[in-house]
């Protein structure tokens, strides 16, 4: 399964590369003057899409609550500090468990099966993400990858560095998100502010995640007009959702 999704992935790459130097055979500079028009661009396995749109959004808002956006990511980066030794430390014990299920025959590790403990599993679409689950991991990682760069750009504007701009783009088969920073603006800054800025982006992804998981486990209170929840999971009690 996971083998047949990456070539089919590669497959697509594929065909769309040879139709853009088809059209690159036919229209010349001319196609790469619209992409630049549109800010796109092109390379093998890779579509990236850039504007300036959103430099003047992120600019006022950074400013204008600049010592509000600093403690907030002050908080950011106290949580980001103490997360980095907690992740240190899960990766440290999941490479434990993942040894272990390669000497299963030694110590007293031998009698725990370590795939029911595994901490940290990765995630890759076609081996553990079924195909039909697809655009559920793609739209979280659109999102996340949105907050993230808005972090990274908050941060910044409240720094007083120039947001040059921002962005998405698709690797492979990986979607994210980008944000542009003057380099001479991050130059002059401290180290407190740097770190500020650095963090930002996990720090709007920690809550991100914890908020999903608020929603998540309150599902059952906050959307109890709509649904009855069992067992089985949620089933719709409004007639309209019951049609759709």
């Amino acid at each position: 399964m996971g083998g047949a999704f990456f070539l089919q992935s590669a497959f697509i790459w594929g065909v769309f590369f040879v139709c853009m130097k088809l059209l690159e055979q036919w229209w010349g500079q001319a196609l790469y003057a619209v992409l630049d028009r549109i800010n796109v661009d092109i390379s093998l396995g890779h579509v990236r899409w850039r504007t300036t749109a959103l430099n003047y959004f992120f600019q006022h808002v950074g400013l204008r609550y600049a010592a509000w956006w600093r403690a907030w990511f002050n908080v950011g980066v106290a949580v980001g500090a103490v997360a980095m030794v907690g992740s240190l430390a899960l990766l440290v014990v999941n490479l434990t468990w993942m040894l272990g299920s390669l000497w299963k025959d030694y110590g007293s590790i031998a009698s725990i099966d370590p795939s029911e403990l595994m901490i940290i599993t990765p995630v890759v679409p076609g081996i553990n993400v079924p195909s039909n689950q697809l655009w559920h991991l793609m739209v979280a990682l659109v999102v996340s990858g949105v907050i993230h760069e808005a972090g990274h750009a908050l941060a910044a504007a409240s720094e007083r560095v120039r947001v040059q701009s921002c962005g998405m783009f698709v690797t492979y088969i990986y979607p994210g998100a980008f944000v542009d920073l003057a380099e001479d603006g991050l130059a002059r800054l401290d180290p407190a502010a740097l770190l500020r800025i650095y963090s930002a982006g996990a720090w709007h992804n920690t809550v991100l995640a914890v908020g999903s998981v608020i929603l998540l486990t309150t599902m059952h209170i906050w959307a109890a007009p709509l649904y009855t929840f069992s067992a089985q999971g949620p089933y719709p009690t409004h007639s309209l959702l019951i049609t759709l």
